[in-house]
């Protein structure tokens, strides 16, 4: 598992290690211990879940960016993405971009639930959701498995 720089600033390295199996690096080229990276893995994942994909994160991924260990991981591997988007809306930019990024076929995100706007408390769907890229990526995981694998 990988965090990134402004992600540490909301949740600690430490405090990851036990969500994973405990290998935790930051998205740093001097942190990123393993080279399971350059392959496209990270461990023994099956699976990654980008979790929050900021907009930055998702047009830097659409536009084929590897900036990053996590970023070149992502451009190369054939592993299941999911996206768990947290976008600020949606223009024809952004729009352009993630569909790009869509056409991937490793690639798709999470199933929107329905949260609230800080700004409004107006409701408003989002892709901000962790348990259903969980659940999705348990079930692609048990698909791969069955033969049913994702290209």
């Amino acid at each position: 598992m990988t965090i990134s720089r402004s992600a540490s600033r909301f949740v600690t390295k430490d405090a990851i290690v036990g969500l994973c199996n405990g290998q935790v690096w930051e998205d740093e080229w001097d942190d990123a211990k393993s080279e399971d990276w350059r392959e496209g893995r990270t461990g023994d994942s099956d699976c990654i879940i980008v979790f929050p994909a900021s907009l930055d994160t998702v047009m830097r991924l659409a536009q084929g960016r590897s900036d990053s260990p996590a970023l070149t991981m992502m451009q190369v591997t054939h592993l299941p993405i999911i996206l768990c988007e947290a976008l600020p809306g949606i223009n024809s930019v952004i729009e352009h971009w993630r569909n790009i990024l869509l056409e991937r076929p490793n690639v798709t995100t999470a199933p929107p639930v329905v949260g609230i706007k800080a700004t409004d408390r107006d409701s408003q769907e989002t892709g901000f959701n962790l348990p259903g890229a969980i659940a999705m990526a348990n079930e692609l995981i048990d698909g791969t498995r069955e033969g049913d694998c994702v290209d």
